[in-house]
């Protein structure tokens, strides 16, 4: 990798500290007396507020090229806000915070991932090796925070929330950036695109979102409905993050040999499969198995699918198209998911969810591999 890169695989392995950190942001609120419903709310502020603002700060770091300045805001807003999160303690000043924090995080990622392309450079596909430390910290986290913090002290995973954005802040300090086209003012679609193909892909990304949402939201209760202990739930989420390192190590290979657009396609198939298994369970102990592949998508979707975004993408909105990716595949989808699930949860139970989601994820993967037939080379 290129000179500098130390300090891209700290800035992930941080970042993705902080996400472990919201995993169990649910307890926190409850613990400061919220209800359940209250709860919902707050946190449901993520993703909506995403979707929005993720190709804002997109558009932004394009149009000035002060990708790192923005980033660095980014980082430093969430600082502020976190601590505000960590101060309040009543539901219309936490939902207030929860908004501040929304509006920060959402810039973080998409804004990362364009300085690490344009650092690497636009014939490099060793994006994996940079990302799977987010898995890393990712898995490490969820694990010490599921295990020491959780359910004994659940008020410490404020405070966690918040250091971990004062780390991301310093790291982000210590990153380059190289330098890279302006782009010029108005937003179209047409000039946004190197070649065809990226308003289908962002419409597979929230299609296949939809599922993901309903897993990330209601994997705990339908583990809880089939009898799983505690532990279970800590353990899914570290089998399915340290899946993730091996394939995103191996990613770059991975990559030569079979393409951007296969691999991202191998990422929407494996989902639909897993929903429908999901449907047909009996016993909490094989989604432990099957998380692993939750590792094969989000290996494929969020390193293959990041390069073919570059790919299809001119230099010059490579952030703006990074932000509409993501908002789709962890905004837009999951929350359209998320609501949807909750009507057919009340309605036919958990296994009923699971089985509806295999029709949007596999809507996805067949609108990509109809619209990607041959881009196998990439």
């Amino acid at each position: 990798m290129p000179a500098g890169s130390a300090a891209f695989l700290a800035f992930f392995a941080i970042i993705y500290m902080n996400i472990a950190a919201i995993t169990f942001m649910a307890l926190a609120l409850l613990a400061r007396g919220l209800s359940p419903a209250q709860t919902g709310l707050v946190l449901g502020v993520l993703p909506v507020v995403q979707v929005i603002t993720q190709p804002v700060w997109g558009m932004l770091a394009d149009r000035t090229g002060q990708t790192k300045r923005l980033l660095t805001l980014a980082c430093a807003g969430l600082v502020a806000a976190s601590m505000a999160l960590w101060a309040a303690r009543e539901f219309v000043p936490l939902l207030l915070a929860m908004f501040g924090v929304a509006v920060m995080r959402a810039g973080i990622l998409p804004l990362v991932t364009a300085l690490a392309l344009t650092h690497l450079g636009a014939e490099d596909r060793g994006f994996g090796r940079i990302r799977l430390w987010g898995s890393v910290g990712f898995s490490v986290a969820v694990f010490v925070i599921g295990w020491k913090v959780a359910q004994p002290n659940p008020e410490l995973i404020l405070p966690l929330h918040a250091v971990f954005a004062l780390v991301a802040t310093a790291v982000a300090t210590l990153l380059p950036q190289s330098a890279r086209p302006v782009a010029p003012p108005g937003l179209r679609l047409r000039l946004l695109t190197a070649a065809p193909g990226l308003g289908p892909l962002v419409a597979a990304a929230a299609l296949t979102g939809m599922g993901m949402g309903v897993n990330n939201t209601f994997l705990a209760v339908f583990l809880r409905d089939l009898g799983g202990p505690g532990w279970t739930l800590g353990a899914a989420f570290a089998i399915a993050a340290m899946g993730e390192v091996p394939l995103m190590a191996k990613m770059q290979h991975l990559i030569h040999r079979f393409g951007v657009s296969r691999l991202v396609a191998v990422g929407l198939l494996v989902l639909p499969i897993r929903w429908g298994l999901y449907a047909l369970l009996h016993s909490p102990w094989p989604i432990l198995p099957l998380q692993l592949l939750h590792s094969v998508a989000i290996a494929c979707l969020e390193v293959a699918g990041v390069l073919l975004v570059r790919d299809l993408t001119r230099p010059e909105w490579s952030a703006t198209a990074q932000a509409f990716y993501g908002a789709a595949l962890m905004g837009l989808g999951p929350s359209a998911g998320t609501v949807l699930a909750g009507a057919i949860y009340e309605w036919r139970g958990l296994h009923t969810v699971f089985g509806v989601s295999v029709i949007p994820a596999l809507a996805a993967w067949l609108l990509f591999a109809r619209l990607h037939p041959r881009r196998g080379t990439h």
